[in-house]
C-alpha cells in the first residue's frame, strides 16, 4: 500500500511541474536557421530551402528546385528542364514550444527550357513564368538549439505565364534540420 501511495504521489508531483516546463519551453527561442527539402509547395515540384527566423515570429525563406525529364523512342527524343526559385515569408508566432501554426505568402520565379528531335528535325523553346502563393499549416521547429524540422500544410498556387493563369490548391511537406 505504501508503494502504491508513493507511486501515485510521484506521478502527481511530476505532472504538477509539466505546466511550468511547457511554459518555459513556449518562451524558449526558436532555432534561427533551417535547411530543408520541401515536396510540392511554392517550389512547384520540390525545392531545397534556407530559412531564417527573425524575432521568433517571422520566417523568410529562399529555395531552388530543378526538374529535368527526357524521353526517346527511335529517332524521336524530347527533353525539358524547369528551375524554380521560391521566395516566401511566414508568420510563425502562434506556437507552444516546438509545435506551431504557420501562415505565409510569397512568389516563385520559374524558368523552363525544352527541345525535341523527330527524324532529324529539331525544335527548342524556353520561357519564364511566375507564381504567387499563400499557405498555412503545422510546423515542428526546434527551440533552444539544433533539431529536426517538419512542416505540412496546404496552399493556393497561382501561376502566370503570358496571358494565361492557373490557380489551384497545392499541399506541401518538408523535412530538414534547424540550427
Amino acid at each position: 500500500m505504501k508503494r502504491v501511495f508513493l507511486s501515485v504521489a510521484a506521478v502527481a508531483a511530476s505532472l504538477s511541474f509539466c505546466p511550468l516546463a511547457m511554459a518555459e519551453d513556449a518562451r524558449a527561442p526558436m532555432a534561427k536557421n533551417a535547411v530543408y527539402l520541401e515536396g510540392l509547395g511554392p517550389g512547384v515540384f520540390y525545392s531545397v530551402n534556407y530559412e531564417r527566423i527573425i524575432a521568433d515570429v517571422v520566417a523568410p525563406r529562399i529555395g531552388i528546385g530543378v526538374l529535368s525529364v527526357s524521353a526517346s523512342d527511335g529517332s524521336t527524343s524530347a527533353s525539358a528542364t524547369q528551375f524554380s526559385i521560391p521566395i516566401t515569408v511566414s508568420y510563425v508566432g502562434l506556437r507552444q514550444g516546438a509545435h506551431g501554426f504557420e501562415a505565409g505568402a510569397g512568389a516563385t520565379l520559374i524558368f523552363a527550357t525544352g527541345n525535341a528531335v523527330n527524324a532529324g528535325t529539331s525544335s527548342s523553346a524556353s520561357g519564364s513564368a511566375y507564381g504567387a502563393t499563400g499557405f498555412a499549416g503545422y510546423r515542428l521547429h526546434p527551440v533552444g538549439g539544433v533539431g529536426f524540422q517538419f512542416r505540412v500544410g496546404l496552399g493556393i498556387q497561382a501561376l502566370f505565364a503570358g496571358d494565361s493563369a492557373l490557380i489551384f490548391p497545392w499541399p506541401y511537406l518538408s523535412v530538414g534540420g534547424a540550427f
